[in-house]
């Protein structure tokens, strides 16, 4: 088995001031910082967590923010 070390990244959402936790491998992390982009660094991520790590923005204030106006 394969057993990489998780990093824990929490982030606080500007919108509802909420903080959410991403959970990583370290080696990714450290490759993301150096200027990966988040989809290569953290593939296996869904959209909502990488969209988190980009803009800070939570999955629920994102839906809100870009809703449509009927």
């Amino acid at each position: 088995m394969d057993f990489k070390e998780k990093f824990e990244i929490s982030v606080l959402c500007p919108i509802c001031h909420k903080e959410h936790s991403v959970y990583v491998e370290k080696d990714d992390y450290y490759r993301w910082l150096r200027g990966t982009h988040v989809q290569n660094a953290f593939s296996y991520l869904n959209a909502s967590e990488r969209e988190i790590l980009i803009s800070g923005t939570c999955s629920e204030c994102w839906d809100n923010m870009f809703k449509e106006v009927v």
